[in-house]
Formats: C-alpha cells, structure tokens, sequence
C-alpha cells in the first residue's frame, strides 16, 4: 500500500506520475480478453447471472467513471475497461467459482460539454469501484484502478461482509463492529485515531483498539513527507468544516466528550467556529444511531446523506493534508485547486492513494443500498456532480409544459452531496439601508414558480430545448438558473455575483412578463 515517502520525497512524487500515468497508457498483453460482460444496469446484469448463478449469492462489480454519458444501447466502452478486464480475468484465473456469480455493471457520470460551456471538465479520467450484492447493498468499494490482488481482496471482503450479514440474527450488531475492528488493522494510525472516535460516537463499538503492530508498521519516518504533527496539534486538520446540513435536537454532550478532540490533545483552535461545527456534526451522527442493525433504515435517503457528510467532514480534511504531504512539491501550495483536482485525481488513478479514507469510510456505508443513492457517494470522492443521459420524468415534462410558455421560471441547482459544496447564498443576511441584498433577490425569485433539479435533471431540460451550451461552474457556481418564455438564453445567477445586478436582470423579466406574482 501507498504509505509514508521516503525522504526524498520529490524523486517519489515524479515516481508516482510516471507509474500512474504508465498505468493508464500501457496497453493490456495480448492474452488479455473479455473476461466478464459489462452491463448499463444492474437489473440487466441481475437477469443474466439469475440464468446461470442458480443458488449461489452473486456480487457485482460497479464501475463509476467520469466518461460522458449516452443513450446507446451496446455494451458500455469506458476509459479504464481494458485495465479492469484484465484485472477481473486475472481473478478468475485464480477463483473460477467467481465466473458465475459475478456480474459487471458500468455507469458513466461524467459533465457533458453543454453543462461546461463546451470545455474538457473530465481531466483527469475518475473510476469508483464498488462491490454490491443483488440489493445493491455496498460491501466494499475502492477509488481508482485497483491490481489483481487488490480486486481480488475486495471480492473477499465482499464475500466476508455477506456471510457476517448472513449470520446477524446469531450475533446481532457484531458485523459491523467486525468491520470498523478490520478498517483499523489496515489504516495508518492518524485515520485509526479519528475513526475510532467516531465509532465511539456513533455507539458502533463500546471500545475499539488499532493493532499495534499495524500502527508501527505505518509510523511515518521523520523529515519531509511525514504527516505534521504540528498541524494536528494546532487543529488545522479540521478548520472550515461545514455545519450539519440538519442539526440534531440530540443533546450530544456526552458524544462530544469522547470524539471531540481535546485542547490538551490537539492544541488551541484557531477557528473558533471548529467547535460549534463539530458539536453540529457529531450531533447529526447522533441521529443515525447504529448498534448493529437495530437503528439502521438503509431506505432513509436522509441517513444515507448523514453519513456521506460525516465521512467527508471528518476525514476528507485528514486525507487531503495526508496526500499533500506525501505527493506535493515544495513549490506547491497547500491551497492550491489544481494539486488537488489535476494531481491527486491522476494519482486517484491508483486505488491505493485514497485506500486509507475507503477503509475509514466502510464501516459507515457498508450494507447501505447503492440504489438510486451512488451519484452522491461520487459527488463526495470527485468532488463535482454526476450527470447521467436522462430523459424528463413526465412530471417534470407537465410542470415545464404548464408554466413556460408564460412565466419565467427559477431552476434551483440541487446541492451537491457534501454539505458545504455549491451552497447558496446566505439570504438571510441583511446589508446596510437602501443596499441590494441576496434577500431582495430571493424574494424577487419566489415570485416565480421555483424548483430543484438535478444536473442530470436540467441536462434533459437543456438538450429538449436545443440551448447553447452553458457553464454552470466558472467563474463560480451557478446556484439558480432563469427560464423565460421565448428566450434560449437562461439568465444564470452565481454564487459571489452582485445581487443587485440580478435583481435588475431579475425585474425586467418580470415586466416582460407582465406580473409580479404566479401560484
């Protein structure tokens, strides 16, 4: 696995380029085949494995890539097929029993060039690899390419957090404790430290111990490329976390006592505002209450959304710094955008390089149904939206029909899965007296029929219509998008954007429509 650098750590960066990138451009040996067929669905998939798996449990592999998406029917061609076919061929050479009770599954979800304004938005190419059951319950899943052991150590793990899920009427609530205890052996000792606070939190286990032996052989050398001690101690780790999308009416004191980090562990905080947000988070870890099955309701889209802000919130933070200490150059800034989605997304390329946050993100999501939910578990790892090629729903299709050919409408972009991501204008503040504030706007909106889309959803929108193409992401977010009768030109409303320019926008629109108020 991907551990501490030595300390040149330079000569390994460029090490790592040239392997990843020798990762994606070597071509397959010629002995490499077809080993297993890739499907669009995983109903599809479902029906062929049911005529030939007979009583046997099947798994599925579900491949997310970042390649645009399209309603051809053939067999899915993505960017990663060739290295993954002759990781899974490698397997099945050595586990023939697999051959029929494994199924492939491949969905792309990457930003089509009328969502970008024409531009390349899928650069670096992205893989999520999942292993699901027939359910599409997750068991175990990896970020990027994985090596022949490395897939063959998920379909193991896959087969083991079946049989744990098999035997959970025997010894209820132990199979997920069973897996945070194995999430631990195998992490480095600063995710082990945090993962086992949250497992605490979340009354996962009562008390869960790292392996000593694993935690020394992950203890990072001195010098450069070591993860700073300095910055866990003065708390930078976990300074601008977001606050809880739901806050909890759970009093958490006692939670907070055993994960919040204390002054005496971790330093002062420089943001006085860490604290209230981790009490906000944690509070929401409240809310899920996992022991064992007993709390669990894997059909609850807000738990599935609870749980994606805790993994990110607590250890997104802890792998970034982690990644920019062992890949980054001296020249590089810490607060440099394109280190972390040109650099470390070609470096995600190798699953090993986030390996530590999947582990500390299994126990949390494992046995959750992917169903309908793992765009936003995408969202959370590439940190953009995954838009598919879908046709309007017929009750979208009515609403457009109904009020476009006479009132403006108000398309609100639905925010990502992270809490903090593509957030919105705070309009609630207020400004000084006779300043425009994003309130006036907001009210000036709902004068309008409003409603949250999907980029998936307005995708379908926009390519009915026939509209140019748009960026809905530079210079910044696009948070609301204007429709008006006869107009192929939306009025788009950005995150940072003067709100009194958009109420002048705003207003002429409304003459032309010549009302100020639609039900």
């Amino acid at each position: 696995m991907l551990r501490w650098p030595p300390q040149s750590s330079d000569s390994v960066f460029c090490g790592l380029i040239l392997f990843v990138t020798s990762l994606v451009t070597s071509t397959p040996s010629a002995g490499a085949t077809d080993a297993i067929v890739w499907h669009r669905s995983l109903e599809t998939a479902k029906s062929q494995l049911s005529s030939i798996s007979g009583d046997t449990a099947p798994l599925f592999l579900i491949a997310v890539t970042n390649d645009i998406d399209t309603p051809a029917e053939t067999q899915p061609s993505f960017w990663c097929r060739q290295w993954l076919d002759r990781r899974v061929a490698g397997v099945l050479s050595e586990r023939p029993d697999l051959e029929t009770r494994v199924g492939a599954v491949h969905l792309a979800a990457g930003l089509p060039p009328e969502l970008t304004g024409q531009s390349d938005f899928n650069r670096p190419e992205r893989l999520v690899l999942a292993v699901a059951d027939a359910d599409s319950r997750l068991l175990s899943f990896c970020v990027g390419i994985p090596t022949r052991d490395t897939l063959w150590g998920m379909i193991e793990d896959a087969e083991e957090v079946a049989a744990m899920r098999a035997n959970a009427a025997v010894r209820p609530g132990h199979w997920r404790r069973d897996v945070a205890q194995r999430s631990l052996q195998r992490v480095n000792r600063y995710y082990a430290e945090r993962l086992r606070r949250v497992m605490q939190a979340l009354k996962l286990v009562k008390q869960v111990e790292p392996d000593p032996a694993a935690l020394e052989q992950v203890d990072a050398p001195e010098g450069r490329g070591t993860l700073p001690e300095a910055e866990l101690d003065d708390g930078k780790l976990d300074q601008g976390l977001p606050n809880a999308e739901q806050p909890s009416e759970t009093n958490a004191a006692s939670v907070n006592e055993a994960v919040l980090p204390s002054r005496e562990e971790e330093g002062e905080w420089e943001d006085p505002q860490v604290d209230d947000q981790w009490t906000e988070k944690l509070d929401a870890a409240v809310k899920i209450q996992i022991a064992g099955d007993a709390g669990l309701d894997a059909s609850d889209p807000v738990d599935w959304g609870l749980r994606l802000n805790l993994v990110h919130d607590v250890f997104t933070s802890l792998y970034r710094l982690d990644a920019f200490s062992r890949f980054a150059d001296s020249e590089i800034r810490r607060d440099d955008p394109d280190f972390y989605r040109v650099t470390l997304g070609q470096l995600e390329q190798n699953a090993e390089t986030r390996d530590d946050w999947v582990q500390c993100a299994l126990p949390l999501l494992v046995g959750l149904s992917l169903r309908d939910r793992w765009e936003s578990l995408v969202e959370v790892v590439w940190q953009q939206p995954a838009v598919r090629f879908e046709p309007m729903t017929a009750e979208l299709e009515a609403w457009w029909n109904k009020h476009r050919p006479v009132t403006p409408l108000v398309f609100r972009m639905r925010r990502l899965a992270i809490a903090d991501a593509s957030a919105r204008h705070e309009v609630s503040a207020t400004g000084p007296p006779g300043r425009v504030t994003w309130a006036d706007l907001e009210n000036a909106l709902q004068q309008f029929p409003v409603r949250e889309v999907s980029y998936s959803q307005w995708y379908a929108i926009q390519r009915n219509e026939g509209w140019v193409a748009v960026d809905l992401f530079r210079p910044t977010t696009v948070t609301d998008i204007v429709a008006s009768p006869k107009s192929n030109r939306p009025m788009l409303i950005r995150r940072g954007e003067s709100p009194a320019r958009n109420l002048s926008k705003l207003r002429r629109l409304q003459r032309a429509a010549g009302k100020t108020n639609d039900p």
